[in-house]
């Protein structure tokens, strides 16, 4: 049976494993393209971070952004997650056991007072140096 050769140039060209997906939205009508990762696994899970754009360029430059991240070891943070909420993990998971008592305490009123009330609400994500 004759293959045409024809056939092999429509054929639709994939990612390979571990560079994600790249898609258009095709249920809504705002043209909208998504991109997803598989970031590692935990437990045997799957962890994918998801990403949107307006482009198929923008979606995958924020797509390549968080392969070359995770290749660097670099652990993104959720989406949602603020300053807040991470600082109140870091002094309840992280720091205990590293610091003596009276560090902690410091370290908790710090936090608490001075932290959470001015930047506490924001999200990690936004998150710059100044320029």
């Amino acid at each position: 049976m004759d293959v045409d050769s024809t056939s092999t140039d429509t054929r639709r060209r994939t990612r390979s494993n571990g560079e994600g997906a790249v898609w258009e939205g095709r249920g809504d009508k705002s043209g909208r393209w998504f991109g997803s990762v598989t970031t590692g696994y935990v437990d045997g899970r799957q962890i994918r971070k998801s990403v949107t754009g307006a482009t198929k360029r923008e979606v995958l430059a924020k797509v390549d952004k968080i392969r070359a991240a995770t290749a660097n070891g670099v652990d993104l943070p959720r989406e949602d997650l603020t300053v807040g909420r991470f600082l109140e993990q870091w002094l309840a998971d992280v720091l205990p056991g590293t610091v003596r008592n009276a560090t902690m305490q410091q370290y908790s009123d710090v936090v608490r007072l001075y932290l959470i009330p001015t930047v506490g609400q924001k999200r990690i994500r936004t998150l710059a140096p100044r320029a």
